[in-house]
């Protein structure tokens, strides 16, 4: 019986992979399908954490009519900065896929220019 749940679910998940998707790019460049996406798979970043990188994860993507897989990656940190991961979310006309991005970091503690006092040497 354990054997036969994982055997199930590959294949469903096989299936729904290959179901032809409908998908129309909105203005800022962003997915929007009519079928919700498959499941997301469970991807653990690799147990080697890079030092000045954050883990973004994989995700669902539209390659022509079909759902493909995006793996996960390390990519730059930016101080100052939180890195939100790429989702799916229900809008009206189906589901858009909103890419991972920066956002700035509410605890970040940031200099303006306009705080910055100048020391003249001399």
């Amino acid at each position: 019986m354990r054997k036969v749940i994982p055997a199930v679910l590959m294949g469903l998940y096989l299936v729904v992979g290959q179901i032809p998707v409908t998908a129309c790019a909105a203005e800022s460049d962003n997915i929007v399908v009519e079928q919700a996406p498959p499941l997301s798979r469970h991807e653990p970043p690799p147990k080697r954490t890079r030092r000045g990188y954050v883990w973004a994860e994989g995700y669902w993507t539209v390659s022509g009519r079909h759902f493909k897989w995006q793996k996960g990656r390390w990519i730059l940190e930016r101080p100052g900065y939180k890195y939100q991961q790429a989702e799916w979310v229900k809008v009206p006309n189906g589901w858009q896929l909103r890419p991972g991005h920066w956002q700035p970091s509410p605890t970040a503690q940031r200099t303006s220019p306009k705080n910055t006092k100048l020391r003249h040497a001399g």
